[in-house]
């Protein structure tokens, strides 16, 4: 079995839904695993490439077009293969090392509190399940040519400013979680009011005042 990184919340998720990635996914995935090293990447995708081979058997178009990408990643990668580099371009729209795909989204609302496991990170989620599924429909109405980085969820989190900052995080990657306590106690009530701020901000979408507050709830952190 390849292991593939993500939360606890969304490996729980995943198996709820009984959702599978395809193996073309689970190959992107793995080329992308931020913490995956390389070498675990190439161990990973040869045991797909394995697994891809006994599908081959069924001579089903997709098994045999996964299997020639990841023969020719492994070899480029190895240095076994002296052929154009144009070959294993990821950001051909038929290769797999870069590809965008849908995937389920876990949480219902925006303001949820999580926490990237990649970075250890923490912030509050812009978006819900209703503003993912618009994402994605938007992604099909306006055409738009999209990637494996456009996989991603907006995460807002406090800063000594007055304002706050952002970062794109790969769903998958966040974990719905409070932040520790810090050793200040003034600076720590500050923070974790501009934290509620900032979730009441997103999950009304900045009405009812919400985003005035989140204002001023910055600008007192940053004075701690």
């Amino acid at each position: 079995m390849i292991d593939i990184t993500m939360s606890d919340d969304y490996r729980a998720f995943l198996e709820e839904q009984n959702y599978n990635f395809t193996d073309f996914q689970t190959a992107t995935l793995v080329w992308n695993d931020p913490m995956k090293s390389r070498q675990q990447k190439l161990t990973a995708l040869a045991l797909l490439r394995r697994s891809e081979e006994r599908r081959v058997l069924r001579d089903t178009t997709k098994d045999i077009v996964l299997k020639k990408q990841l023969i020719e990643r492994i070899e480029y990668e190895n240095k076994l293969s002296k052929g154009e580099v144009d070959i294993v371009n990821p950001f051909r729209p038929e290769r797999f090392e870069n590809a965008f795909f849908e995937i389920p989204f876990c949480y219902k609302s925006a303001g949820t509190p999580v926490k990237n496991i990649v970075n250890g990170t923490y912030g509050i989620l812009s978006s819900g399940e209703d503003d993912w599924n618009d994402y994605l429909q938007e992604i099909k109405d306006r055409k738009w040519e999209v990637d494996y980085s456009d996989i991603q969820a907006v995460v807002l989190y406090p800063i000594k400013s007055e304002y706050w900052d952002h970062m794109h995080c790969n769903p998958l990657h966040l974990q719905m979680e409070l932040p520790p306590h810090m050793e200040t106690k003034e600076e720590d009530a500050a923070y974790r009011r501009a934290m509620e701020a900032l979730s009441d901000y997103c999950f009304y979408k900045g009405e009812h005042n919400t985003e005035e507050t989140a204002k001023r709830c910055m600008k007192e952190y940053a004075k701690t």
